[in-house]
């Protein structure tokens, strides 16, 4: 009797609401701490100083370290499963959700102790029965190649190490975990032998990522008649060699290495590039397994693992050693908590599912069960617009393929992209007629300091020519260079110098297009007949021989020299101008040449010119020839039949939908009918007029149909889900926002709920606009992000997370501003809100647990969802359990939209960890703005609230 009622009691502290009440801010104060901290601490620092450690310090303060809150969260919610979970019916969504996030954790806790992460860096046509660790390393001497000693780099120290193998003592003059090689003084170098001679291991501080140190010693040896001082390092190509007598003794610095139970042999390494780039698009390997009798290949790529006798063996990267040799990296993860987090997921989501199926039909909400579908309609052709240059080059032109950035798109696509954005008709004055693009403004220069600096003036709404800046570029160059490498090194560059290195730039892409077809154009006359560097090319072998002649006969004097001589010289001197130029000339990538497209200089100056690329460029001179002569008639007849040549190297159908693209610019369409919607349903509730609110809802459903026309076309053009950038994220949550918002002002009538959200869906489709270019475009995705699968599933689903957690926040305002009480609306919403954030981190874990061998990382990305889900969780249960009131439950609700923000904006600015691909520097500000204003709103709304109290 005594013992059950220990039982009890300990169930019922262990249990007690409050302990989850007051963890949970706790622990999402300490994944704050921890991301930021990732920027200069690293992941393993942030893990050491606070996720893992039982307490971190706050001046002379100790505070629960995430180890110790996870722990009480864990026995918290154990304690409740056990002693208080009634299992009816209307409760067991609630508990499967529960025993979900129990697995979740125990999963965590078997992993932290089974886990292990290695990995095998393999050469083609070889094997190896060991895996390596990413960041521990050992000293190792090897007698005639045979290992004699071994002993790990962190129980080495200063002084004598020895063994009975050793015919000599090896006595450790200095230890750095992380090395700078540097040159020695010839004073210091009496004793060293060999490159140790020449140079010295400086210790460095230790590198935020840890397999990122060069770990290096210095040694002395003696003893057996030999003596001298050495030094070696991680992956030293030519590491410290003795003769003893007749053997030969070699001390390596290595990767400590882990047996396996089976052979890896690599038998290919394959990667594929984005077209015209050297940006990987997938790479794999073809390996064959054996284990004893047992032999089988397999094929490993990127989100596509291998699975062996608990062994995982996932493509994690490549190498390129000095000499050229390609290595393909394989990580490897041993981990018997494997499958926790999958049960755990499904769990998680039925549990979820079913507490919001019960919810919603008790509380009389059954339409919230029906799933609602917005129209989407792609506009298929629009009449181009005017300009103002003499010659219109027309649609087909624009629609000529390019390869640029790593994939094929239309030449609209591509003037648009460069120079600040130019038109095509621009682009063609720039390649078919430089003589009179030099003298056109094309330049534009933001920077006013930059301007100054320059000397061209001071108005940044001024374009220049080429022929204006050229003077005050090449002033500059030797600036340019300077900063240059100063950006390489990887230090802060003014606002000024920025600008500078960003015009000098765009002046190279700019000569670079002007000479595309230099080699097709007029260089002189010759007997009345005009002369091109083909022409000169098949007499260059005269030419040469001419000229040298004239040179040994007659020196280089240009005045002693005859007419002819004269020419000659002449033509000599264009011709090497024109191949030093085209030998480096690889941006206008139109040629098809196999499976790839190239400039035309590059056909050239490779001598592989084919029939096809013959005929095709002959047809690109006629074009310029037209566009020279003003033919508009010609020249529109020579891009019709180039189209017809690149049928068969390029989708005909995408490039025309993305001339469309370009014309029609959905994105800010949208923009304007979302803001004009907002304004009369403003003026709606001012005039209570029934043809102005059909306008807005109208507006709003045709800016609906703009957003997803864009979200539709880049499926098509790219290929896949829509949602691989950061840009792409706010069109969809814009999209999600604006069809939910339509839906909502027809359920309910509320017209305050419709001005929110579309003003808040302007707002960050307004804001999408001011993301830099490579943000904004059609852009590729890195290799690791390049599988459909997972980028339809837990980045589609956490991204309707943000948008659902932006309208229970937007709810929540509006309750706040009418005070309202809490709505059964706002608390559906919430869950679904949790719902879809919740699912959608779990699904990355597993992406992740299938692209990278772990399911958890602690990365700042993940951090960032982990963070929304305990808002939101902190506060849905302290509503429950009383700690939280009615209004501190709305603002807080209203307040989900700061985790929401720092999750999908703020762990960019740090630019670390594996998502830092969606880094895009200058939001910072806009961030801080908004976390401003919205702290700023929430005050307002908690004053009014207590002042109506008061006064009540």
């Amino acid at each position: 009797m005594q013992i059950k009622r220990v039982y009890i009691n300990a169930l019922k502290y262990a249990g007690h609401q409050a302990i989850s009440f007051y963890a949970l801010p706790l622990m999402m104060v300490i994944v704050i701490l921890g991301t930021v901290s990732q920027k200069w601490l690293g992941l393993h620092g942030a893990l050491d100083t606070y996720f893992y450690a039982p307490v971190f310090w706050v001046g002379p303060l100790p505070v629960p370290g995430g180890i110790l809150v996870m722990g009480a969260i864990f026995i918290n919610l154990l304690a409740r499963f056990i002693g208080y979970s009634v299992w009816t019916w209307p409760k067991i969504g609630i508990h499967l959700s529960h025993l979900g996030f129990l697995l979740l954790l125990v999963g965590g806790i078997v992993s932290a102790f089974s886990r292990t992460d290695t990995v095998i860096p393999i050469v083609e046509n070889t094997s190896t029965s060991t895996s390596q660790s990413y960041d521990q390393s050992r000293l190792v001497v090897y007698k005639n190649n045979a290992e004699i000693f071994s002993k790990n780099f962190e129980d080495i120290s200063n002084g004598t190490l020895s063994a009975p193998a050793l015919p000599f003592e090896i006595k450790i003059l200095n230890t750095c975990l992380n090395c700078k090689i540097e040159l020695r003084d010839k004073d210091s170098a009496e004793g060293w032998i060999g490159a140790s001679a020449k140079m010295k291991l400086v210790p460095a501080k230790p590198d935020i990522n840890p397999e990122a140190n060069l770990t290096g010693l210095g040694f002395e040896v003696s003893g057996k008649g030999v003596s001298g001082k050495y030094q070696t390092f991680l992956f030293f190509p030519k590491p410290p060699v003795i003769q003893v007598e007749n053997d030969e003794y070699r001390f390596e610095i290595k990767r400590i290495e882990y047996p396996l139970p089976f052979m890896v042999t690599l038998k290919d390494f394959r990667k594929t590039l984005y077209p015209g780039t050297d940006r990987p698009l997938s790479y794999e390997s073809d390996i064959i397994i054996t284990d004893s009798d047992t032999e089988f290949p397999a094929t490993i790529s990127m989100n596509k693992p291998l699975t062996y006798k608990g062994y995982t063996l996932y493509q994690s990267s490549y190498q390129i050693r000095p000499d050229g040799t390609e290595v393909s990296v394989l990580a490897t993860v041993y981990n018997t908590g494997r499958y926790f987090p999958y049960i755990a997921c499904l769990l998680l989501s039925i549990g979820l599912l079913t507490h919001l199926y019960l919810r919603s039909f008790t509380s009389g909400a059954r339409r919230f069960k029906k799933s609602t579908v917005a129209a989407l309609i792609i506009f298929a052709s629009i009449l181009p617009v005017k300009n103002s240059y003499a010659f219109e080059t027309g649609e087909n032109f624009k629609t000529l393929p390019i390869v640029h950035e790593g994939r094929i798109k239309p030449i609209d696509s591509f003037a648009k992209s460069v120079l600040g954005g130019l038109s095509a008709d621009e682009l063609a004055m720039i390649i078919f007629d430089p003589a009179y693009a030099i003298h056109q403004p094309i330049f534009k220069i933001e920077n006013t300091k930059t301007l100054i600096h320059l000397g061209v003036g001071s108005d940044p709404s001024q374009k220049f020519s080429f022929s204006t800046l050229s003077p005050a570029l090449d002033n500059t160059k030797d600036e340019f260079f300077k900063l240059l490498e100063a950006q390489e090194q990887g230090r802060t560059l003014s606002d000024q110098d920025k600008g500078l290195l960003k015009i000098h730039s765009e002046a190279l892409l700019y000569l670079q297009l002007l000479r595309s077809f230099s080699f097709a154009m007029p260089l002189g006359e010759i007997n009345g007949k005009p002369i091109t560097y083909i022409d000169l090319q098949k007499d260059s072998a005269y030419l040469r021989e001419d000229l040298n002649t004239t040179i040994k006969n007659k020196g280089t004097e240009f005045d002693k020299l005859s007419k002819a001589e004269q020419e000659n010289l002449f033509m000599n001197y264009q011709m090497d101008i024109l191949e030093k130029s085209g030998q480096t000339n690889a941006t206008f990538r139109v040629i098809p040449k196999g499976d790839i497209m190239v400039a035309p200089w590059q056909v050239i100056s490779s001598g592989q010119g084919t029939p096809e690329t013959s005929e095709i460029m002959t047809i690109w001179t006629k074009m310029m020839t037209a566009y020279q002569n003003n033919d508009s008639d010609a020249f529109d007849k020579h891009t019709k039949n180039l189209m017809e040549k690149y049928a068969a190297h390029a989708s005909t159908r995408n490039l025309k939908i993305e001339v469309v693209y370009n014309f029609i610019s959905p994105v800010l369409s949208g923009c304007i009918l979302i803001f004009l919607s907002c304004f009369l349903l403003l003026m709606h509730t001012l005039h209570n007029r029934t043809s102005i609110l059909k306008s807005s809802k109208i507006a709003a459903f045709s800016a609906s149909i703009f957003i997803g026309a864009d979200i539709v076309m880049r499926i098509i053009l790219l290929g896949r889900p829509p949602v691989g950038t950061l840009y792409e994220s706010m069109i969809f949550v814009a999209f999600v926002l604006s069809t939910a918002a339509l839906w909502l002002l027809h359920k309910y009538k509320r017209e305050d709920i419709g001005i929110f959200t579309f003003a808040l869906t302007g707002i960050i489709l307004l804001s999408s606009q001011f993301l830099p270019k490579g943000q904004s475009g059609l852009s590729v995705l890195d290799a690791v992000l390049n599988t459909n699968f997972w980028l339809a599933t837990h980045v589609l689903i956490i991204t309707v997370g943000y948008a659902w957690c932006l309208l229970v926040s937007g709810l929540a305002h509006i309750s706040l501003y009418k005070n309202e009480n809490v709505s059964k609306t706002l608390q559906i919403h919430a869950l679904i809100a949790l719902l879809l954030v919740s699912v959608g981190t779990i699904l990355g874990g597993i992406w992740a647990d299938m692209s990278w061998g772990r399911f958890w990382g602690w990365d700042p990305k993940e951090n960032g969802a982990l963070l929304i889900c305990i808002w939101l969780v902190w506060v849905i249960h302290g509503h429950i359990s009383k700690h939280i009131n009615d209004h501190w439950y709305l603002l807080l609700m209203a307040g989900v939209s700061i985790p929401v923000a720092l999750a999908w904006f703020g762990v960019n600015l740090l630019n670390v960890g594996l998502h830092s691909y969606g880094f895009v520097s200058g939001i910072a500000a806009g961030l801080l703005s908004f976390l401003v204003l919205q702290t700023g709103i929430l005050c307002a709304l908690y004053m009014r609230k207590k002042n109506t109290n008061t006064k009540v």
